[in-house]
């Protein structure tokens, strides 16, 4: 059960679902009206095919927001393919819950280069240990800012737009 005091994510999930497979390409991280938009580096959306997974180029960000005591709930969106064949997976993904059972915590947000930040990635980290990071290269566009409406990215600004958004 989710307290008032608690935020309901939406983690959408954005690619291609082709021969039976969904490749993601981007995630959205939505509260409320607040969206942040992450275009996943070559080498993220990869590993989909390479561990016969989907979830496993977000795998990262959903331990994180799991240890992190965040509640979410799945969106999926087919840019291109088959929505016929992707029914099932649809039916089986869009939409499901997740629960965490672990008290809040804040999320360690970062950028890798400390030494001068707006020239790095942007680390994020759970107490547990688990990480994502954010290819700042991919998210100099529309879709990676924080509004979803194309000022250009700063590794900071991204820090402070998810210091925001999560903690």
């Amino acid at each position: 059960m989710i307290s008032d005091s608690d935020t309901l994510l939406k983690l959408q999930l954005c690619g291609d679902y082709e021969d039976h497979f969904f490749t993601t390409f981007s995630v959205g991280i939505v509260s409320g009206e607040t969206r942040y938009g992450i275009l996943l580096h070559e080498n993220q959306t990869n590993m989909a095919s390479w561990y016969d997974d989907p979830f496993k180029p977000v795998e990262g960000l959903i331990n994180i927001l799991y240890d992190s005591g965040r509640h979410f709930a799945f969106e999926i969106v087919i840019e291109n393919g088959d929505a016929e064949s992707a029914a099932e997976f649809l039916a089986t993904h869009n939409g499901r819950l997740v629960l965490s059972p672990e008290p809040r915590r804040d999320i360690l947000i970062v950028s890798s280069d400390p030494s001068d930040p707006d020239q790095g990635n942007i680390e994020l980290t759970s107490d547990s240990g688990h990480t994502f990071t954010i290819m700042m290269e991919c998210n100099d566009g529309p879709v990676g800012t924080p509004d979803g409406f194309g000022s250009e990215l700063t590794t900071s600004k991204g820090i402070e737009a998810l210091e925001t958004l999560f903690n």
